[in-house]
């Protein structure tokens, strides 16, 4: 299997991301392909919402029934969301987005470009009336895995969920 390449920053593969949660004993030896899918993202608030239909299109992850693409849309949303928020790309910088299907898994992998302040994406606690800091609550409840690579000049959280 080769992995897409990350046309943000070649230097980190996607195939650097932890493929390894999608093998199923039968995947290890091979008998199992995986389906991979990758797209560019503008920086901006539409983001979300172009992820959402670009999984909805995607051949993969459809087949695996609504009630994992609707959880895949929602991962995919906070990620993006986050990373439009968070990133602080040079002008022109693209969001990049990679799903690899196996049979009963999808792992989901948002890339942005730029520095996130210093900062690496984690759970926090967050006041009851605050109006934001719940994002990644949602996407470790949705989620079997998730985690963050940080690479100099982009940063990419993965998800794996499983149907």
């Amino acid at each position: 299997m080769t992995a897409p390449t990350n046309p943000i920053d070649p230097a980190v593969e996607v195939s650097s991301l932890p493929l390894c949660f999608l093998r199923s004993p039968a995947a290890v030896d091979g008998q199992t392909a995986l389906r991979e899918t990758a797209f560019l993202l503008p920086i901006n608030e539409y983001a979300p919402a172009a992820a959402r239909r670009r999984i909805g299109a995607a051949e993969g992850p459809a087949s695996e029934g609504e009630a994992l693409l609707d959880a895949l849309r929602l991962v995919a949303s906070e990620l993006v969301s986050n990373a439009v928020e968070h990133s602080d790309p040079a002008p022109g910088g693209a969001l990049f987005l990679a799903l690899v299907h196996a049979p009963g898994q999808v792992l989901l992998a948002v890339t942005d470009p730029g520095s996130n302040g210093g900062t690496t994406p984690h759970l926090r606690r967050t006041d009851w009336d605050a109006e934001g800091g719940r994002g990644l609550h949602l996407v470790d409840r949705c989620s079997a895995y998730w985690g963050v690579v940080v690479a100099p000049g982009a940063t990419t959280v993965w998800a794996r969920l499983s149907s």
